[in-house]
């Protein structure tokens, strides 16, 4: 637990950066404009405090990697195009509230790994059931 937020303001300068990992902080928005990381392959935003992305990160082709999961996002997540990111290769979104998966997910042709569950599933196994809901 690093307790970083918001981001560092040197960061946006690390323009060559194909892996970025800010697991486990308390960061609860991300820099409006990340246009300056357009070479990041993987970014990993576990167990923060985010509600929203920005539009730009819709931006970031060269992203394979995008790990969400146990942060704050609720409801229908249409509000962010996740199908804009069509490299995406691997996609974690468990433990967010959210009810069905981002619209969008179903058009990401090269998709292998989705790690989403309903509400219901994820608030249960917080209360340490693990089986079926």
């Amino acid at each position: 637990d690093n307790m970083i937020d918001p981001i560092p303001s040197g960061v946006p300068r690390l323009c060559n950066l194909k892996t970025f990992s800010l697991r486990s902080n308390h960061i609860s928005h991300l820099p409006y404009e990340l246009t300056p990381f357009s070479k990041l392959q993987a970014l990993h935003l576990d167990n923060n405090k985010l509600t929203m992305l920005p539009q730009s990160l819709g931006l970031l082709s060269s992203l394979t990697i995008l790990t969400l999961a146990n942060n704050l996002f609720k409801g229908e997540w249409q509000f962010f195009p996740i199908s804009r990111l069509s490299g995406l290769v691997e996609l974690r979104l468990t433990g967010n509230q959210l009810p069905s998966p981002p619209t969008g997910v179903a058009r990401l042709p090269n998709l292998q790994q989705f790690d989403w569950r309903p509400i219901k599933q994820v608030m249960n196994r917080a209360e340490g059931d693990i089986g079926p809901v």
